[in-house]
């Protein structure tokens, strides 16, 4: 990292750290009987890789990747405050701007011994899947990188779906051994920003004009049983791509998207076991291209199995097919003469990770990656895509 760089680094930190701190003292101050909480949050990654850039130029070693945040809440009897100051670089899919990650009002209706009800209202977190409402923080994600098959994980588009500014109906209800919650998410109308715009239309390039994220609503419903052993959940996202050309630019579009993701996890005394299953679906128009029907899936499973109170050992498998029906890519390449391994991606990852106290964590990961459906074209300009590749990815982490 240069120099220049680490001193920006610490300038936005401490705009964060300084103006959430502030903002806690100031109402604990006015409401001494506030119920309040504070946690921060830091992280650098090192990633090596070979055959192509996976996080910034990943093929000389990148230290492109860090996150680093602070976050409270403070509530009295129903009604809480929640917010998140976010600094995050993760090549050149996000630019590690200082942001407002989440920040919203909630108002529990309904608390009882079995039953929660309530709204939430500002930026709100998306329950999708198991592990992006706990993305932020990678004490709380099952390793360094989500798999990219269900999270999408470099495409640049984690801020789209880690939260969004609108309203959240959320509600929990006990029924024996098991404890069945929903959470639905009703977005307002975005602009994609300017690093969601380079990495939809795959890297480097200035869209001329805006995408609009329209009619986005994200929904989870989830079963917990078993003491919280097992958890199984339905995810579904829908949303509205609109292209908003600058004037004289004659292209135009809009394409519907619509996520389906089927989640299971079990963990016992020493290992965890998690699987997910997603079906994406594009349709629309756009003008040039003609009319979009597609279809793709993707799965992972992972094994998590725990050494000692210390250690853990992870090993996962991540699939994904940019056309279901196509899974090799043949009808891809007879169709169009293209690269077949664009069409897919295959990622056996195996990592480990070390808990030396409750506030340090060390992560190691590496990558085994066939196809390129899910490399990052970002990372990648100027240069051709490689069918294979590989990842090294080390993070040190810091939370309290």
């Amino acid at each position: 990292m240069s120099h220049r760089r680490f001193q920006r680094w610490q300038v936005i930190s401490a705009q964060v750290l300084g103006t959430v701190a502030c903002c806690i003292a100031t109402t604990v101050q006015a409401a001494p009987d506030l119920q309040y909480q504070l946690h921060g949050f830091a992280a650098q990654a090192y990633a090596l890789s070979d055959g192509n850039n996976y996080v910034g130029d990943s093929l000389d070693g990148s230290l492109d990747f860090y996150e680093l945040g602070l976050n409270g809440s403070a509530g009295i009897g129903p009604v809480t405050v929640s917010a998140q100051g976010l600094v995050r670089r993760f090549g050149e899919q996000d630019s590690g701007d200082l942001r407002l990650d989440y920040g919203f009002l909630d108002y529990r209706a309904v608390s009882t011994m079995d039953a929660t009800a309530g709204v939430r209202l500002g930026r709100v977190k998306n329950y999708y899947g198991l592990f992006n409402d706990t993305r932020d923080v990678v004490f709380t994600r099952p390793g360094i990188m989500l798999p990219s098959s269900v999270y999408f994980e470099g495409t640049g588009i984690r801020s789209i779906l880690f939260s969004s500014d609108g309203g959240q109906l959320y509600g929990g209800y006990g029924y024996g051994d098991h404890y069945i919650s929903l959470n639905v998410t009703l977005a307002l109308d975005d602009t994609a920003s300017a690093d969601e715009k380079r990495t939809l239309f795959g890297g480097g390039t200035n869209f001329p004009g805006d995408l609009q994220i329209n009619d986005l609503t994200v929904a989870r419903l989830m079963d917990e049983w078993g003491g919280g052993t097992w958890r199984a959940a339905l995810s579904f996202v829908h949303g509205k791509i609109a292209i908003d050309p600058a004037p004289g630019v004659p292209i135009s579009g809009a394409i519907n998207t619509d996520l389906y993701v089927a989640s299971l996890r079990h963990s016992g005394e020493k290992y965890a076991i998690t699987t997910e299953y997603i079906v994406a679906s594009a349709t629309g128009q756009s003008n040039p291209g003609g009319r979009i029907d597609s279809k793709s899936d993707g799965l992972y499973v992972q094994l998590d199995y725990r050494v000692t109170e210390q250690w853990t050992g992870m090993l996962r498998y991540d699939l994904y097919f940019a056309d279901r029906n196509d899974r090799n890519g043949n009808d891809y390449v007879a169709e169009t003469g293209g690269d077949r391994h664009s069409r897919y991606s295959r990622d056996l990852t195996f990592g480990v990770n070390w808990l030396p106290d409750p506030h340090w964590g060390v992560w190691a990961e590496y990558h085994l990656i066939q196809g390129s459906a899910t490399t990052p074209r970002t990372e990648n300009q100027g240069r051709s895509i490689e069918s294979d590749g590989s990842l090294l990815l080390l993070m040190v982490g810091y939370h309290f």
